[in-house]
Protein backbone atom coordinates (compact mmCIF):
# COMPACT_ATOMS: atom_id res chain seq x y z
CA UNK A 1 0.00 0.00 0.00
CA UNK A 2 1.18 3.52 -0.81
CA UNK A 3 -1.38 5.70 0.96
CA UNK A 4 0.48 8.86 -0.01
CA UNK A 5 -1.19 8.50 -3.42
CA UNK A 6 -4.60 9.37 -1.95
CA UNK A 7 -3.21 12.37 -0.11
CA UNK A 8 -1.11 13.66 -3.02
CA UNK A 9 -4.07 13.42 -5.40
CA UNK A 10 -6.01 15.84 -3.21
CA UNK A 11 -2.93 18.04 -2.84
CA UNK A 12 -2.58 18.24 -6.63
CA UNK A 13 -6.29 19.13 -6.92
CA UNK A 14 -5.95 21.98 -4.42
CA UNK A 15 -2.86 23.40 -6.10
CA UNK A 16 -4.42 23.23 -9.57
CA UNK A 17 -8.06 24.10 -8.82
CA UNK A 18 -8.18 25.75 -5.41
CA UNK A 19 -9.98 29.06 -4.95
CA UNK A 20 -8.22 31.97 -3.26
CA UNK A 21 -10.08 32.42 -0.01
CA UNK A 22 -9.64 34.56 3.07
CA UNK A 23 -9.61 32.96 6.49
CA UNK A 24 -9.85 33.70 10.22
CA UNK A 25 -6.07 33.93 10.63
CA UNK A 26 -5.60 36.50 7.84
CA UNK A 27 -3.02 34.27 6.11
CA UNK A 28 -5.11 33.39 3.06
CA UNK A 29 -5.64 29.99 1.48
CA UNK A 30 -6.16 27.98 -1.65
CA UNK A 31 -9.34 26.07 -0.84
CA UNK A 32 -11.52 23.32 -2.33
CA UNK A 33 -14.90 22.03 -1.20
CA UNK A 34 -15.59 18.54 0.15
CA UNK A 35 -12.43 16.59 -0.57
CA UNK A 36 -12.45 12.85 0.09
CA UNK A 37 -9.88 10.16 0.80
CA UNK A 38 -10.33 6.45 1.44
CA UNK A 39 -7.81 4.05 2.96
CA UNK A 40 -8.01 0.25 2.99
CA UNK A 41 -6.50 -0.85 6.31
CA UNK A 42 -7.08 -4.58 5.94
CA UNK A 43 -3.41 -5.50 5.60
CA UNK A 44 -2.42 -3.64 8.77
CA UNK A 45 -1.09 -0.53 7.02
CA UNK A 46 -1.92 2.96 8.22
CA UNK A 47 -1.83 6.27 6.31
CA UNK A 48 1.33 7.74 7.82
CA UNK A 49 2.87 9.79 5.02
CA UNK A 50 6.22 8.93 3.48
CA UNK A 51 6.35 11.97 1.16
CA UNK A 52 7.46 13.91 4.23
CA UNK A 53 8.88 12.93 7.59
CA UNK A 54 6.39 12.51 10.43
CA UNK A 55 6.78 11.70 14.12
CA UNK A 56 4.28 8.95 14.87
CA UNK A 57 4.87 8.98 18.63
CA UNK A 58 3.54 12.55 18.70
CA UNK A 59 0.39 11.45 16.87
CA UNK A 60 -0.18 8.63 19.37
CA UNK A 61 0.62 10.91 22.31
CA UNK A 62 -1.93 13.47 21.13
CA UNK A 63 -4.57 10.79 20.51
CA UNK A 64 -4.13 9.19 23.95
CA UNK A 65 -4.27 12.66 25.53
CA UNK A 66 -7.57 13.44 23.79
CA UNK A 67 -9.12 10.06 24.54
CA UNK A 68 -8.22 10.43 28.21
CA UNK A 69 -10.45 13.51 28.42
CA UNK A 70 -7.57 15.92 29.01
CA UNK A 71 -7.92 19.47 27.69
CA UNK A 72 -4.76 21.01 29.16
CA UNK A 73 -1.64 21.19 27.00
CA UNK A 74 0.84 20.93 29.88
CA UNK A 75 0.75 17.11 29.82
CA UNK A 76 1.41 17.18 26.07
CA UNK A 77 4.25 19.66 26.47
CA UNK A 78 5.84 17.37 29.06
CA UNK A 79 6.10 14.81 26.24
CA UNK A 80 7.65 17.38 23.92
CA UNK A 81 4.40 17.80 21.94
CA UNK A 82 3.56 21.45 21.41
CA UNK A 83 1.03 21.31 18.56
CA UNK A 84 -1.78 22.77 20.73
CA UNK A 85 0.26 25.25 22.75
CA UNK A 86 -0.48 28.22 20.49
CA UNK A 87 -4.20 28.04 21.27
CA UNK A 88 -4.05 27.43 25.03
CA UNK A 89 -4.65 30.10 27.66
CA UNK A 90 -2.03 31.19 30.19
CA UNK A 91 -2.79 28.11 32.29
CA UNK A 92 -2.45 25.72 29.35
CA UNK A 93 -6.18 25.10 29.08
CA UNK A 94 -8.10 24.77 25.80
CA UNK A 95 -11.60 24.89 27.24
CA UNK A 96 -14.23 22.13 26.81
CA UNK A 97 -12.97 20.95 23.44
CA UNK A 98 -11.78 17.56 22.09
CA UNK A 99 -11.03 15.59 25.25
CA UNK A 100 -13.98 16.94 27.18
CA UNK A 101 -16.42 16.03 24.40
CA UNK A 102 -14.99 12.53 24.01
CA UNK A 103 -15.54 11.77 27.69
CA UNK A 104 -18.18 14.16 29.03
CA UNK A 105 -20.66 15.47 26.49
CA UNK A 106 -23.49 16.56 28.76
CA UNK A 107 -22.63 13.76 31.17
CA UNK A 108 -22.24 11.12 28.41
CA UNK A 109 -18.94 9.30 27.92
CA UNK A 110 -19.10 9.10 24.11
CA UNK A 111 -15.94 7.02 23.84
CA UNK A 112 -17.11 4.19 26.08
CA UNK A 113 -20.61 4.33 24.60
CA UNK A 114 -19.16 3.88 21.10
CA UNK A 115 -17.10 0.96 22.32
CA UNK A 116 -20.19 -0.59 23.92
CA UNK A 117 -22.31 -0.20 20.79
CA UNK A 118 -19.64 -1.76 18.54
CA UNK A 119 -19.55 -4.82 20.81
CA UNK A 120 -23.19 -5.11 21.89
CA UNK A 121 -25.15 -3.51 19.03
CA UNK A 122 -22.96 -3.83 15.91
CA UNK A 123 -25.90 -3.24 13.57
CA UNK A 124 -26.50 0.22 15.03
CA UNK A 125 -26.38 3.22 12.70
CA UNK A 126 -25.81 5.47 15.70
CA UNK A 127 -22.22 4.62 16.59
CA UNK A 128 -21.26 8.27 16.38
CA UNK A 129 -18.92 10.44 18.41
CA UNK A 130 -19.66 14.13 17.87
CA UNK A 131 -17.26 16.70 19.27
CA UNK A 132 -19.31 19.63 17.93
CA UNK A 133 -21.09 20.72 21.10
CA UNK A 134 -22.88 23.88 19.96
CA UNK A 135 -23.69 25.04 23.49
CA UNK A 136 -19.99 25.15 24.44
CA UNK A 137 -18.33 26.38 21.23
CA UNK A 138 -17.74 29.90 22.55
CA UNK A 139 -15.88 28.46 25.56
CA UNK A 140 -13.45 26.48 23.38
CA UNK A 141 -10.12 28.08 22.49
CA UNK A 142 -10.42 26.31 19.12
CA UNK A 143 -13.57 24.41 18.14
CA UNK A 144 -12.85 20.88 16.84
CA UNK A 145 -11.72 20.69 13.23
CA UNK A 146 -12.18 16.93 12.94
CA UNK A 147 -15.56 16.89 14.65
CA UNK A 148 -17.42 13.63 13.88
CA UNK A 149 -16.49 9.95 13.95
CA UNK A 150 -18.98 7.34 12.72
CA UNK A 151 -18.23 3.63 12.96
CA UNK A 152 -19.73 1.04 10.63
CA UNK A 153 -19.59 -2.65 11.51
CA UNK A 154 -19.74 -5.17 8.67
CA UNK A 155 -21.04 -8.24 10.48
CA UNK A 156 -20.53 -10.49 7.44
CA UNK A 157 -16.83 -9.77 7.01
CA UNK A 158 -16.35 -9.06 10.74
CA UNK A 159 -14.75 -5.72 9.89
CA UNK A 160 -14.92 -2.35 11.59
CA UNK A 161 -14.92 0.78 9.40
CA UNK A 162 -14.72 4.46 10.27
CA UNK A 163 -15.81 7.65 8.52
CA UNK A 164 -14.59 11.00 9.83
CA UNK A 165 -15.78 14.51 9.00
CA UNK A 166 -13.53 17.54 9.21
CA UNK A 167 -14.85 21.09 8.88
CA UNK A 168 -11.52 22.90 8.41
CA UNK A 169 -8.50 21.13 6.96
CA UNK A 170 -4.98 22.54 7.03
CA UNK A 171 -3.72 20.18 4.37
CA UNK A 172 -0.04 20.58 5.11
CA UNK A 173 0.14 20.48 8.89
CA UNK A 174 -3.19 19.20 10.20
CA UNK A 175 -4.55 16.61 7.80
CA UNK A 176 -1.50 14.27 7.81
CA UNK A 177 -1.87 14.03 11.60
CA UNK A 178 -5.66 13.69 11.38
CA UNK A 179 -5.73 10.74 9.00
CA UNK A 180 -2.97 8.83 10.81
CA UNK A 181 -4.68 9.51 14.14
CA UNK A 182 -8.10 8.39 12.88
CA UNK A 183 -6.62 5.18 11.47
CA UNK A 184 -4.91 4.52 14.80
CA UNK A 185 -8.17 5.16 16.66
CA UNK A 186 -9.95 2.69 14.39
CA UNK A 187 -7.28 0.08 15.06
CA UNK A 188 -7.64 0.65 18.82
CA UNK A 189 -11.39 0.07 18.59
CA UNK A 190 -10.76 -3.08 16.57
CA UNK A 191 -8.35 -4.36 19.19
CA UNK A 192 -10.82 -4.02 22.08
CA UNK A 193 -13.88 -5.23 20.13
CA UNK A 194 -12.39 -8.21 18.29
CA UNK A 195 -13.18 -6.89 14.81
CA UNK A 196 -10.73 -6.71 11.94
CA UNK A 197 -9.88 -3.30 10.44
CA UNK A 198 -11.75 -2.42 7.26
CA UNK A 199 -11.62 1.06 5.74
CA UNK A 200 -11.08 4.61 6.89
CA UNK A 201 -12.98 7.24 4.91
CA UNK A 202 -12.18 10.93 5.37
CA UNK A 203 -14.20 13.95 4.23
CA UNK A 204 -12.88 17.48 4.54
CA UNK A 205 -15.27 20.34 3.82
CA UNK A 206 -13.02 23.43 3.63
CA UNK A 207 -9.84 21.70 2.52
CA UNK A 208 -7.07 24.24 2.09
CA UNK A 209 -3.42 25.09 1.74
CA UNK A 210 -2.27 28.29 3.40
CA UNK A 211 -0.52 30.70 1.05
CA UNK A 212 2.69 30.44 3.09
CA UNK A 213 2.69 26.63 2.61
CA UNK A 214 2.38 26.50 -1.18
CA UNK A 215 6.12 26.26 -1.84
CA UNK A 216 6.54 23.41 0.65
CA UNK A 217 3.50 21.58 -0.69
CA UNK A 218 4.84 21.77 -4.23
CA UNK A 219 8.05 20.21 -2.96
CA UNK A 220 6.12 17.43 -1.24
CA UNK A 221 4.16 16.73 -4.40
CA UNK A 222 7.47 16.03 -6.15
CA UNK A 223 8.82 13.81 -3.35
CA UNK A 224 9.21 10.05 -3.87
CA UNK A 225 6.76 7.87 -1.99
CA UNK A 226 7.23 4.51 -0.31
CA UNK A 227 5.10 1.67 1.02
CA UNK A 228 3.00 2.79 3.98
CA UNK A 229 4.06 1.41 7.37
CA UNK A 230 2.17 -1.26 9.27
CA UNK A 231 0.91 -0.91 12.80
CA UNK A 232 0.93 -3.72 15.34
CA UNK A 233 -1.16 -3.11 18.46
CA UNK A 234 -1.43 -4.86 21.78
CA UNK A 235 -4.63 -6.86 21.23
CA UNK A 236 -4.82 -8.17 24.80
CA UNK A 237 -6.60 -5.10 26.15
CA UNK A 238 -10.29 -5.06 27.02
CA UNK A 239 -10.90 -1.31 27.15
CA UNK A 240 -9.85 1.70 25.12
CA UNK A 241 -8.68 3.30 28.37
CA UNK A 242 -5.92 0.71 28.85
CA UNK A 243 -3.72 1.77 25.94
CA UNK A 244 -0.28 3.20 26.63
CA UNK A 245 2.37 4.50 24.22
CA UNK A 246 4.26 1.20 24.38
CA UNK A 247 1.21 -0.67 22.99
CA UNK A 248 1.83 0.80 19.51
CA UNK A 249 4.56 -0.68 17.30
CA UNK A 250 5.23 0.71 13.86
CA UNK A 251 6.95 -1.41 11.19
CA UNK A 252 8.41 -0.23 7.91
CA UNK A 253 8.59 3.50 8.60
CA UNK A 254 12.09 4.55 7.56
CA UNK A 255 12.12 8.19 8.62
CA UNK A 256 15.63 8.90 7.33
CA UNK A 257 14.38 8.33 3.76
CA UNK A 258 11.68 11.01 3.95
CA UNK A 259 12.26 14.77 3.54
CA UNK A 260 11.77 17.23 6.37
CA UNK A 261 9.08 19.65 5.21
CA UNK A 262 7.99 22.29 7.71
CA UNK A 263 5.77 25.38 7.83
CA UNK A 264 4.40 27.93 10.26
CA UNK A 265 1.08 27.24 11.99
CA UNK A 266 -1.65 29.75 11.14
CA UNK A 267 -3.13 30.84 14.48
Amino acid sequence: MKFDQEYLAVLKHILSSGTDKGDRTGTGTLSVFAANMRFDLRDGSIPLLTSKRMKYENIVGELLWMLSGNTNVRDLEDQGIKIWSAWADENGDLGPTYGRQFRDAGGIDQLLEAQRLIIEEPGSRRIIISLWNVALLTQMRLPPCLHTYQFYVDTETHELNLHVNQRSCDFMLGVPYNIASAATFLRMMCAVSGYMPGELAWTGVDTHIYHNHIKQMSRQLASPIYDSPKLVLNDQLSSIDEFQLEDFRLHGYNRDLYPVITGDVAV
